[in-house]
């Protein structure tokens, strides 16, 4: 459900949460196609939250772009007494902020065992501020799905047998939600390997869009393949999903994560609704 007063003005705004550049250069180019895009959102895979701020320090300071992580909102959202509270205030500062891309960290873990997942997470949770888990062994996602740590499970949509029913209903159980990656609709060259994506994808996002939380992404190779969120929208419906069932898809969800896991990552967080609000003077 779309949030309060903003119900009319949030799914026009844009996330692209899976980008992977190997240096500072490329993801500069990324962000100058985004906002020509209005892409306002950026999830930057293998960055940091710190390498994402040193990039910010040492690279945007001597262009004309305007770039912001999104750790730097959490000063005006912390004080918000709701959730719901809190998103709102999130979109009023990214609204407020015209021309500026906002950046946030994330990291796909591909666990080819429980243990080693565990692992994993116990290593890279407070580094970055999502955590997703690629959907490449069965046994894995779904014992993933009950990890509070997990943010997202991520399916090859050409891949028909990433998910099954078991996985659905502890996705469902647990409140998971699935990151559909749609790269193959849009830099396949061969028309019946398309034709074959399109069909496999029909197959998971029937049992996955009718019952469960999921977001689009087209995991874009070169800034030309960025989408907004009408064209994300768009492709969703190529694969089956109606267009009104989306729109949370391409922003609401990915800000309503990132915003609870920057409560998370505080400092000052205990766990849910206790935080530290003081220090006691000796």
């Amino acid at each position: 459900m779309l949030i309060g007063e903003t119900k009319n003005k949030l799914s026009i705004l844009s996330c692209e949460n899976f980008i992977e550049v190997k240096d500072n250069d490329r993801l500069l180019e990324f962000i100058v196609f985004s906002k020509k895009l209005g892409i306002k959102l950026l999830g930057i895979e293998n960055y940091e939250r710190k390498k994402i701020d040193q990039f910010i320090q040492e690279k945007i300071k001597d262009s004309r772009e305007k770039v912001k992580a999104i750790s730097s909102i959490f000063s005006q959202i912390q004080e918000c007494e709701t959730d719901d509270d809190r998103i709102k205030c999130a979109v009023k500062e990214i609204r407020n902020s015209p021309n500026t891309t906002f950046l946030f960290s994330r990291k796909t873990l591909r666990g080819e065992s429980i243990v080693n997942l565990k692992n994993e997470l116990n290593k890279y949770r407070k580094k970055f501020e999502i955590i997703s888990v690629f959907c490449n062994n069965l046994e894995v996602a779904k014992w993933a799905t009950h990890d509070r740590r997990v943010d997202y499970l991520t399916i090859d949509i050409s891949n028909k047998k990433a998910v099954d029913e078991g996985l659905i209903s502890l996705a469902k159980q647990h409140n998971m939600t699935f990151e559909l990656c749609l790269d193959h609709l849009i830099q396949s060259n061969d028309t019946k390997q398309l034709s074959l994506t399109i069909r496999s994808a029909k197959k998971i996002t029937n049992l996955i869009a009718k019952k469960n939380k999921f977001i689009l992404t087209v995991r874009p190779m070169t800034p030309y393949h960025l989408r907004t969120s009408q064209q994300l929208r768009y492709l969703g419906e190529l694969i089956g999903i109606p267009f009104n069932k989306s729109k949370n898809a391409v922003f609401n969800e990915q800000l309503t994560i990132l915003i609870s896991n920057l409560t998370r990552l505080s400092e000052k967080y205990v766990f849910d609704g206790v935080e530290i609000v003081g220090e006691k003077n000796d």
